[in-house]
């Protein structure tokens, strides 16, 4: 690929995607559509038709408008009556509606549909990942069993947080669990503030590009074995660095430390109190690569 003007580079296995490798069975080319929409910005506008066309033009999005009109509804009864929130533990939607300039409906719609994609798809997919693996895994499952038991063998009542997160085996256990589950499989879109060389290839400043996370967690220069779920892999290690599941710096996840205390609550009591095994299948779970880029269409 030749040196680029300003635009947007995005990765998979390699750090620049040949669009070619697109055409596989399944796969769709929104990076095309995107990267088309970027240079005919009207063509952006066909979001706002109206749903009926959309659902005709493309059968694909159904499943969104169907959410937000579940959300949209959920949100005009809270605006209705702030009061049915009372009865339910507080949100950061009670936060929200008391503040002077509360967002508007479109801002919590939206704000709805960022807690449910990113709050709740990412932190499940860990968990699953993290029990396949500790539940196929004899060894593994005992240190973490004969942990939680040191700490406190009677279970009727819970462990909290606070507890939890000093534990080593466990904080490796869920570690591990980020760093193989790829919460955010799609490459994440950064603009070089200089110019850079990628890969032999001469970037400019100013250029989008893309690297999704699965370039750092599953590399075996950094991770030895890094398709084995290993949770002594953490334990007295300096590879807290490399544990970039929610990125890094001032565009990094806004809900990693919810996350963090969900996954130890979690992990942490339901090995403690219940006695599981995998259902029907203990096959490997296997990697998909992701062809799929995120773009800014309106920057």
């Amino acid at each position: 690929m030749p040196q680029t003007d300003q635009g947007s580079i995005a990765a998979s296995h390699t750090p620049l995607l040949d669009l070619d490798r697109t055409e596989g069975e399944g796969a769709s080319r929104p990076i095309l559509s995107t990267t088309t929409v970027r240079h005919f910005p009207v063509l952006g506008l066909l979001h706002y038709l109206q749903e009926g066309v959309m659902r005709m033009m493309n059968p694909n999005t159904i499943g969104f408008f169907d959410l937000e009109k579940v959300l949209g509804r959920q949100i005009d009864k809270i605006l209705a009556d702030p009061g049915l929130l009372e009865t339910v533990h507080e949100t950061i939607y009670h936060r929200l509606l008391e503040d002077v300039e509360r967002p508007s409906r479109k801002g919590l719609l939206a704000d709805a549909q960022t807690f449910l994609f990113a709050g709740t798809d990412t932190t499940s997919n860990a968990m699953i990942v993290g029990f396949f693996n500790v539940l196929n895994n004899p060894s593994v499952r005992a240190k973490l069993l004969a942990e939680l038991k040191a700490m406190r063998p009677e279970t009727e009542s819970p462990m909290l947080y606070d507890s939890l997160e000093k534990l080593p085996y466990l904080t490796g256990v869920v570690k591990e669990s980020l760093r193989m589950s790829i919460s955010v499989p799609v490459s994440l879109p950064r603009v070089l503030s200089a110019d850079m060389d990628i890969d032999g290839i001469s970037v400019p400043a100013g250029t989008v590009v893309g690297m999704g996370t699965s370039f750092i967690l599953m590399n075996e220069d950094v991770f030895s074995e890094p398709e084995v779920f290993n949770p002594d892999r953490w334990i007295q290690s300096s590879l807290d660095k490399y544990l970039v599941p929610f990125s890094k710096g001032p565009r990094a996840c806004l809900g990693m430390n919810l996350a963090w205390c969900e996954l130890y609550l979690v992990f942490g009591n339901l090995f403690r109190k219940l006695d599981m095994e995998i259902y029907q299948t203990r096959s490997a779970i296997s990697s998909v690569i992701s062809y799929f880029s995120l773009l800014n269409l309106w920057a």
